[in-house]
C-alpha cells in the first residue's frame, strides 16, 4: 500500500466515524456516547452507519498494518545494544 492509500482510507474512516457520531447525536442527544455502544438498541440506519464505520476502521487498520510494524521492528532494532 502507498501512503495515499492509507491517507485514503484513514479519510473514508473519519467520514464514517463522523456520520455515525453525528447520527447519534441527532437521535440521542446527549446519550450519544452511551448509545455508541448500545448497539442493539440503535435504529436501523443508525446501526448500519456505525457497521460502516467498523468497516472502514478494518480497512485502514489493515492498510496501516505493515507500516505499523516496520515501524515497531525499526525501533526495536535501535534499542538493541551492541555487544561488547
Amino acid at each position: 500500500m502507498t501512503s495515499l492509500d492509507i491517507e485514503s482510507t484513514y479519510t473514508r474512516m473519519v467520514r464514517a466515524d463522523t456520520a455515525y457520531s453525528n447520527a447519534l447525536t441527532a437521535a440521542y442527544g446527549r446519550q450519544a456516547g452511551d448509545m455508541r455502544y448500545q448497539t442493539k438498541e440503535q435504529t436501523p440506519a443508525i446501526a448500519e452507519l456505525g457497521r460502516a464505520y467498523v468497516a472502514a476502521a478494518d480497512a485502514w487498520r489493515a492498510a496501516s498494518r505493515p507500516r505499523l510494524v516496520s515501524a515497531a521492528a525499526q525501533r526495536r532494532r535501535a534499542r538493541t545494544l551492541p555487544n561488547f
